[in-house]
């Protein structure tokens, strides 16, 4: 959710891979997330119209001193007329699934506790304890194959799953997710 006016692109990067949003000044990035997201604070109000008032609202009208959209515009997006360039922005927005990700992100946490645990092995366990040479090599093994797992973890849980481009003519991704690359090798 954006917290302040500074650009959603800017504040989410991965946005600009699509197309339909380099277009947008940062209003109508607004405009298009409040009206469109289902992480979106309006995204319960059913009415079209009842939620692009209010996305007018918080997006182009938030600074008193300046309107950044005239009220011609704003009665043309209360009734459902947008520029083509917003139209096709909210149709791209509008596909984003908040629940998948936000289930990805807890999966993946819970995933990085675990990998923790099996690190974190007390001093007085039987892989320590027991002498036995194969179990000392599979711990070490387990720690170099975790250690070069973790960073990967770590810039999935910073970054969360933003959204990524899919490349159709190859089906290749800018920037692969995890989520992708466990999928294409399993």
């Amino acid at each position: 959710m954006p917290f302040n006016r500074k650009s959603l692109k800017t504040v989410y990067p991965e946005l600009e891979s699509h197309d339909e949003f380099k277009s947008l000044n940062p209003a109508e990035m607004l405009f298009v997330w409040y009206y469109a997201c289902e992480a979106s604070p309006l995204s319960n109000i059913d009415k079209d119209r009842d939620r692009a008032e209010k996305a007018i609202e918080f997006s182009f009208w938030a600074d008193p001193k300046k309107k950044l959209l005239s009220d011609d515009l704003a009665s043309a997006y209360k009734a459902g007329r947008f520029p083509d360039k917003l139209s096709e922005a909210i149709i791209v927005m509008s596909s984003f699934k908040m629940g998948a990700r936000i289930r990805g992100l807890k999966i993946l946490e819970k995933g990085f506790q675990n990998l923790e645990k099996l690190i974190c092995v007390d001093e007085s366990s039987d892989v320590f304890t027991s002498g036995e040479v194969s179990k000392q090599k599979d711990y070490v093994t387990m720690i170099k194959s975790s250690t070069e797992l973790m960073p990967k973890i770590i810039e999935q849980l910073e970054q969360g799953f933003s959204v990524k481009r899919k490349n159709s003519s190859d089906s290749s991704i800018d920037g692969i997710s995890m989520t992708d690359d466990w999928h294409s090798k399993h």
